[in-house]
């Protein structure tokens, strides 16, 4: 008697949990393939709006999803094809197509104030978490919108055109910059080689491209990474050149070729750093390799100086571009670095050499780009980024600016611009 009550307990508490289920399931299904050529399309990213319900096709382009509720609005989205929206209510969760059409990216489509902007991933809701310059392709990593834990490695040209992608596990890892006072989050580093690095939950690994695919390579951990690797800036014939630095002091030091012994190149102090910068930053003295010189940016001493593979100086060029008159009432005005406006980094070209200061309005939050004439320290021309405020991860290459933007429309993913400067 006890066994047959329990039974029936069981029955009524399992079969209405069921049927709610039943009731509240709702599978939809599909095929998603290629407007025109009618191929089918894996890897295609399809997002429920406003959930982080989402799924990706298999390598026939089939999907299948199950909602709680409906109507809902399916987002379809691959990198070089057009979002496509779907509305699926009670009357159509039949098996359906959806047709997806290729984009034609021409890079003067958008011209803005005389500069040219296109957006990389245009038409696509991956979110981009990070990208990198390898020659003449990028890597990036992205994921569907609000769903981090689908992450795929994808390698395009330089006008965004995918040429490959992998799907990849635990990118991503804190990492402590040293001008920096908090870690952040970035899945490539690239070294004082020009190597880049895939940073992984527990290892680093090295990255080349062959055959238009990306190989990873070499691991190494990160107690050895952060040792050796990460703290160099810059490599010139055997001699690596290091920076350590504080609220108040940035210290640039080489150790030669054959030896070990780690000698002061060049000591940048900032007697107001730490009330200038409070937790918000450290001294930065940019420094990079250009032909056979290293150069490092002193925008306190008001200079840039120029190193030989010996740390010996070979010159000084005088600047004045970062600096702002001051006028503290009611003290006496005065000329000071412009903190609040100057980003305090220079961005090189690696293909044309150009050399750009970083400034970011305060009031406006947009961006400009300041060339720096490395021979004389004057300013050459100033680049604006229009209508793209707050923008992160500049890069300048090959005469283009590349930059993060955060969209301001559903679903506000992170997508990847260029910006012709010519």
């Amino acid at each position: 008697m006890i066994i047959k009550r329990l039974f029936f307990f069981l029955i009524v508490i399992v079969l209405p949990s069921t049927a709610f289920n039943q009731i509240h399931k709702h599978v939809i299904s599909g095929k998603v393939i290629e407007e025109g050529s009618l191929k089918p399309l894996p890897n295609v990213n399809i997002v429920v709006s406003g959930t982080e319900i989402g799924t990706t096709t298999n390598d026939q382009g089939n999907f299948e999803l199950k909602l709680k509720r409906l109507p809902a609005n399916l987002y379809f989205s691959h990198i070089g094809y057009g979002i496509q929206v779907i509305q699926v209510d009670r009357s159509n969760r039949k098996k359906r197509t959806v047709f997806l059409v290729p984009e034609i990216r021409e890079l003067d489509q958008v011209v803005i104030t005389g500069e040219r902007i296109q957006e990389i991933t245009r038409g696509d809701s991956l979110y981009l978490s990070d990208y990198e310059i390898i020659g003449d392709k990028l890597v990036m990593i992205a994921h569907p919108y609000k769903r981090r834990n689908l992450q795929r490695l994808y390698l395009a040209d330089l006008f965004g055109n995918p040429i490959s992608s992998r799907e990849v596990n635990h990118i991503g890892k804190d990492v402590h910059f040293p001008q920096k006072p908090f870690p952040e989050r970035t899945s490539f580093f690239k070294d004082c080689y020009g190597q880049v690095h895939l940073l992984t939950k527990e290892k680093v690994w090295q990255m080349f491209v062959k055959d238009n695919l990306v190989h990873c390579l070499y691991p190494t951990n990160y107690t050895d990474f952060l040792s050796y690797l990460f703290p160099v800036k810059c490599e010139l014939n055997g001699s690596l050149f290091y920076q350590v630095t504080n609220r108040k002091e940035n210290e640039t030091c080489v150790i030669k070729k054959n030896s070990k012994e780690p000698e002061n190149v060049k000591y940048v102090y900032d007697e107001y750093g730490e009330i200038r910068y409070m937790n918000a930053r450290n001294v930065s003295a940019p420094i990079f390799k250009k032909d056979s010189l290293i150069y490092v940016f002193d925008f306190f001493e008001n200079n840039i100086e120029c190193f030989d593979l010996n740390g010996l100086s070979k010159r000084k060029v005088n600047i004045d571009f970062h600096l702002k008159e001051k006028h503290p009432f009611p003290e006496k005005p005065y000329i000071d670095l412009d903190h609040l406006n100057f980003k305090q980094i220079v961005l090189l070209d690696e293909k044309t050499g150009n050399t750009f200061a970083v400034w970011r309005n305060k009031r406006s939050s947009r961006f400009s780009l300041h060339q720096v004439n490395l021979e004389t320290g004057e300013i050459d021309r100033i680049i604006e980024i229009p209508n793209f405020p707050n923008i992160s991860k500049i890069k300048v290459y090959d005469n283009t600016v590349f930059f993060l933007y955060v969209t301001k429309t559903y679903p506000f993913y992170q997508t990847l611009y260029r910006m012709s400067i010519e």
